[in-house]
């Protein structure tokens, strides 16, 4: 999906550029104020979600597709360990994506069971994590509900805010609402984007509206409060200009403020016991037997063909 590519660009310009062109002084002088506004209230938001368990409903022609009929999305938070399960309609884990201390996991349920007829689960991939503060999970340009209240394009909206690439060229403040006018120019490219941010600031400064440039918009519902922060209810998100029918709806279907156990960020809890690449595991394991295995097969190649080249010389 273009907009999930478009994320993860977002995503990359937030961990590589640093040294973009920078902004002009009343640019400059805008950005600031916002960033002192905001950041008390967003480091406080941003601590509540990322210590939460979370299951949210998503719906829409998108969300089948990308999760299955009738699923359901689990996402469970402690600091920046992460686990993110979709779960089928009858109740069994297909796919999650895992952060666990500095690495990053997919795991997919296989065709198979175990002697008691439990599902079995596979490593699809892993990798070091190169910035912790991004969400890198499945799923539209769209914040996913879970995050939906402090980030934008898989990144925190303080941190995104604050890179050099980042112009804000309008900042309205109320007594209830914040309204933030956002510039980037991606390198290499003449191209201006821009995206209008609405904050409701009534208890804490949540994201309640972002609409990006004429053709997508995403709202952000809430409903009650715990410790001073709002508790999402619902996010609906529109493409392509038309904002007759969302593309993309996730409604909140269960949230449990505070850490969830440690024991739930692991790969052993999906039956992967010893598969931690930092334990020298067995991921690297498949690595050297794809490695060999194609080594073998270009020898074979090799071999047959000059055995051809002997038979017809």
């Amino acid at each position: 999906m273009n907009e999930t590519r478009t994320c993860f660009c977002y995503a990359l310009l937030f961990v590589t550029c640093g040294g973009l062109p920078s902004t002009s002084a009343a640019e400059k002088g805008l950005k600031q104020q916002f960033l002192d506004a905001y950041r008390e209230s967003a480091a406080r938001v941003e601590k509540f979600y990322r210590n939460v368990d979370l299951t949210e409903v998503p719906y829409g022609e998108w969300a089948t597709r990308q999760y299955g009929a009738k699923a359901t999305i689990r996402w469970r938070s402690r600091s920046d360990n992460y686990r993110d399960d979709v779960v089928s309609h009858q109740g069994v884990v297909t796919k999650s994506w895992l952060q666990i201390d500095g690495f990053r996991y997919k795991v997919v349920r296989t065709r198979a069971t175990d002697a008691k007829g439990k599902p079995t689960y596979a490593l699809a991939h892993f990798e070091p994590v190169r910035e912790p503060g991004l969400f890198l999970v499945e799923h539209t340009q769209s914040p996913r509900l879970a995050f939906a209240a402090f980030a934008i394009f898989d990144v925190p909206i303080i941190h995104f805010v604050q890179q050099d690439f980042i112009s804000v060229t309008r900042f309205e403040e109320t007594k209830d609402k914040a309204t933030v006018h956002l510039s980037a120019r991606p390198p290499g490219s003449s191209r201006v984007i821009t995206d209008v941010l609405v904050f409701d600031k009534r208890e804490s400064w949540v994201l309640s509206d972002w609409r990006a440039g004429s053709t997508k918009r995403t709202v952000i519902e809430y409903s009650g409060s715990s410790s001073g922060v709002p508790l999402v209810k619902r996010l609906t998100y529109w493409q392509e200009g038309n904002f007759d029918k969302p593309f993309f709806v996730s409604e909140l279907k269960n949230l449990v403020p505070g850490p969830p156990p440690a024991d739930v960020f692991s790969l052993e809890a999906f039956g992967l016991e010893g598969m931690h690449p930092r334990n020298g595991g067995f991921p690297w394991l498949i690595v050297i037997c794809l490695a060999v295995g194609a080594l073998c097969v270009v020898l074979w190649l090799v071999r047959s063909r000059l055995q051809l080249s002997v038979k017809n010389g």
